[in-house]
Formats: structure tokens, C-alpha cells, sequence
């Protein structure tokens, strides 16, 4: 672990470049200006903020306030650095699609730098009450053009989690499962869609959880039944959206 106080631009320069080289984490806080251009362009003027630079060569910039980077580019950056006018400039370019982010670092306040060890698995949770409000919220999730009617709607024999209409106007019945798809919930979703069936043709069923049986998949198709996959990591970036 390197942590200095004040260093000189040369010295975090030279820090930085062995950084890059070693795949190390950094952590700068410092007085810089950002220039950024590509997909849009924008100009963030000289303050004091954050800059990390991770292990895997992605970047970011972080203001005092807010969770969100104001400025980043992905792991597949490259960064290079000169010095120009007593300013040390970091460029991380990302090449496809091309984009640059330009940093002016005047001076530095503290820079950290260590190689950490994080082994551990990362787990996001969802109840299926979390996955019904992300799918009423945003159905395109589902397929396009689908139009949520009502959600928990007695069926017959049960409760169907989630009633739509499709850009056919069909009828579609819409089962949520926070865990592997098997026989029983498909047998489940059949029933829902064969009850309705007796007064409307026009119903299709689909069923989604976070993975699904060869047996269940036999099943679905079999029954002319819908399925699809989705992970809970994926999911819960719409939670509360």
C-alpha cells in the first residue's frame, strides 16, 4: 500500500505509470479539469474531486456528492499520459466506439494505491413482489409492445401474477418465478391459460424465471406455452425505476 500526501505531478506520474503496468487500484483526489469527447462531448471546469482508477483499467470521476461517476470509461480503456505546460494530462481512450476522456491534473491532494484482495461472490436478491413491480414498470422487459392490464388476477383456480395485452391484442398471461422454471410451474401457468381459453382463444402464456429445465422446456413448448430467462443481477438494476 502507497499513500502520499501532496505528492509532486512527477511523482504521481511515475506512480501511476507503474500502476497501469502492475494492475493496481488508485485513488486520486485532486484539483482537474475533464474533457471528454465521442458519442457527445462535454467540459467539466478545474475542482476538486476523485479519480479511480481500477485494477482493470476502467476509470472514473467522482464530485464530492452523488453515487453516480460524472465522467468513466470501461476496462477496455487505454491510458496515456504526458505532461504539458506543468499540468499532468491523463488521457483513457476507449476505441470502440471512440471515446476520450481528457483529464488536467494541476495538483494533487493524496494519492492512494494498493492491490486488494476481493474473492468473494456477489449475490443480488429479489422477491417476486420486486420482480412484478420491475415487469409492470417496464413490460418492453417482456417483449415489445406489451401493455400491462392488471396484475394478481383471479384465474379460475388461482391468481395470475400478471395480465397483458400484446400488440396483437391477444390476452397474455404472465407467471413470475424467482427461481429455476420446472414442470410444476409450467403445469401451473397451463392451467391458468386453459381457463381462460374456455371463453377467449386469443390467450397466450408466458412463463419467466431465472433459468429453466430441459423438462419444463419440452413441457412449455409441448403446451404452446412461453418461457424466458432472465438473472436477478440483470433485474434489479430497474428496481425502483
Amino acid at each position: 500500500m502507497i499513500l502520499l500526501e501532496h505528492p509532486s505531478l512527477d511523482d504521481v506520474e511515475q506512480r501511476l505509470r507503474e500502476v497501469i503496468l502492475w494492475r493496481r487500484l488508485a485513488i486520486i483526489v485532486g484539483f482537474f479539469s475533464v474533457d471528454y469527447y465521442g458519442r457527445a462531448s462535454s467540459y467539466l471546469e478545474s475542482g476538486e474531486r476523485l479519480i479511480i482508477i481500477k485494477e482493470d483499467g476502467s476509470v472514473l470521476i467522482h464530485r464530492s456528492v452523488g453515487y453516480k461517476p460524472i465522467n468513466w470509461q470501461p476496462s477496455s480503456s487505454r491510458i496515456r499520459m504526458e505532461r504539458k505546460d506543468g499540468i499532468l494530462i491523463l488521457e483513457v481512450i476507449r476505441m470502440k466506439p471512440r471515446e476520450v476522456l481528457r483529464i488536467k491534473l494541476e495538483r494533487v491532494k493524496l494519492l492512494y494505491i494498493d492491490k486488494l484482495v476481493d474473492t468473494g461472490a456477489f449475490e443480488m436478491y429479489l422477491t417476486e413482489e420486486d420482480m412484478k413491480r420491475i415487469f409492470i414498470r417496464n413490460p418492453e422487459l417482456i417483449e415489445p409492445g406489451l401493455h400491462i392490464i392488471t396484475s394478481e388476477k383471479e384465474v379460475g383456480s388461482g391468481k395470475a401474477d400478471i395480465v397483458a395485452r400484446d400488440s396483437s391484442s391477444n390476452i397474455v398471461i404472465i407467471e413470475l418465478k424467482k427461481h429455476k422454471i420446472g414442470v410444476n410451474e409450467v403445469l401451473q401457468l397451463n392451467k391458468y391459460v386453459s381457463e381462460l381459453r374456455v371463453t377467449n382463444k386469443n390467450v397466450r402464456g408466458i412463463i419467466i424465471g431465472t433459468d429453466i429445465s430441459s423438462d419444463a422446456m419440452e413441457l412449455a413448448k409441448r403446451l404452446k406455452l412461453e418461457y424466458k430467462v432472465y438473472s436477478l443481477r440483470a433485474l434489479s438494476q430497474y428496481k425502483g425505476k
